[in-house]
């Protein structure tokens, strides 16, 4: 069989491996997408906190495919389930996509791809959201594109090209599918696309299809009011986040979302200090990571994203906005490079005071954010009463 491939714009570099790689899809198929409203249809502010892992705080990937199927325009079906994602069941959905010209989204462990970066080797392996867009199966072979790609430095940097197929089966745990995908059809195990994934309503049949989700080339100005709409829900989403989430089973962790999720966590972190030394480093490191990527250091760069995209909506207010989101975003780096060093140098006696501070950053944040959806509103309504007049 001849390679398959489908038509794959010059990668750029992206924010965050989720929200690029849809990005990235998006523009091959001819859609005018931004990473930042990518982010709030995903509801990527809306981190998760569980007492199953008290020391992680992030957005699960399940989460977010889900919450992008219900905020979009174009048919999207995804999964996170083992048996969809087994190679004979996977592969032939892919060469379908491709064959359509359609490239495809992976969620892989970053350890897979050790072979084709020293960035994927020097690092631990994490959950990781890459593009397919070509397929060689005789040849062993994938192509694929990683728009965040971090150096030692931070740097974001992309890699275009093959790797290893069998490689990188190993490591895949989630797919979506954009464009004509359907779901699984009785008989056609060979050639069907995979259902969708876990993160359905109570009752509902988890192979249904997730419609919904890409973005429409030409954005309309309604359409724009819309994406300032979805915005401020999501941030008020986050601030009045049920303290706990109900639970779904009665066995299920106690889970928290958004604002509370964060002050949790930094509560719930007091007690790594009783941890034995390497742990208490290896948990400093983690903590750093998961702040950094996905938490609150995205939150703050899609923000000031927001801000930049939507120039009537603050017209007034723009420049001071973001010189105070840059502003945050720097005093919160320099607090993650503090929470760093302190497991590098094994301070423990410093880590309880300097996790209050971090509660009283993260209510400092939530001010500025109420402000914010303020606005937002005021400037949805006035677009609206102009359009009337």
């Amino acid at each position: 069989m001849k390679t398959l491939t489908a038509p794959m714009p010059e990668l750029q570099p992206g924010t965050h491996c989720l929200f690029a790689s849809v990005r990235t899809i998006c523009e091959a198929l001819g859609q005018t997408v931004t990473e930042t409203e990518l982010y709030f249809r995903c509801g990527g502010m809306l981190v998760e906190h569980s007492s199953a892992q008290p020391y992680r705080i992030g957005r699960p990937g399940e989460a977010m495919m889900e919450e992008l199927a219900k905020h979009g325009d174009g048919p999207l079906t995804y999964t996170f389930e083992p048996e969809e994602l087994q190679e004979a069941r996977l592969l032939p959905a892919v060469e379908e996509a491709l064959v359509r010209g359609e490239p495809v989204l992976l969620f892989v462990h970053s350890g897979c791809l050790d072979c084709c970066h020293e960035v994927y080797r020097d690092h631990p392996s994490r959950p990781h959201v890459i593009c397919l867009y070509g397929l060689d199966r005789a040849a062993d072979t994938a192509y694929i594109g990683d728009s965040f790609l971090l150096d030692m430095s931070g740097q974001a940097l992309t890699y275009q090209g093959p790797v290893p197929l069998r490689r990188l089966l190993g490591g895949i745990y989630g797919a979506g599918f954009a464009g004509s995908g359907r779901p699984p059809s009785a008989g056609r195990s060979e050639t069907v696309l995979p259902r969708a994934g876990r993160e359905t309503a109570a009752g509902e049949d988890s192979a249904r299809t997730a419609a919904g989700a890409l973005a429409t080339a030409g954005r309309r100005p309604a359409d724009r009011e819309g994406s300032l709409r979805l915005a401020a829900s999501r941030i008020r989403e986050y601030l009045e986040a049920p303290v706990p989430i109900p639970a779904s089973a009665p066995d299920e962790a106690l889970r928290y979302s958004g604002e509370a999720a964060y002050l949790r966590f930094f509560e719930v972190l007091r007690e790594a200090a009783e941890l034995p030394d390497a742990e208490f480093a290896q948990t400093c490191r983690e903590v750093y990571y998961s702040l950094r990527i996905g938490g609150v250091m995205h939150m703050l760069l899609y923000l000031k994203g927001l801000v930049c995209e939507h120039p009537g909506a603050f017209a007034e207010t723009g420049k001071e906005w973001i010189r105070d989101l840059e502003e945050e975003e720097l005093n919160w780096r320099k607090y993650l490079l503090q929470l760093y060093k302190i497991g590098l140098k094994l301070q423990k006696e410093q880590w309880k005071p300097l996790l209050e501070r971090g509660g009283e950053r993260m209510l400092r944040l939530s001010g500025m954010l109420r402000t914010l959806a303020a606005e937002m509103d005021t400037a949805s309504h006035r677009a609206a009463k102009n359009r009337q007049d």
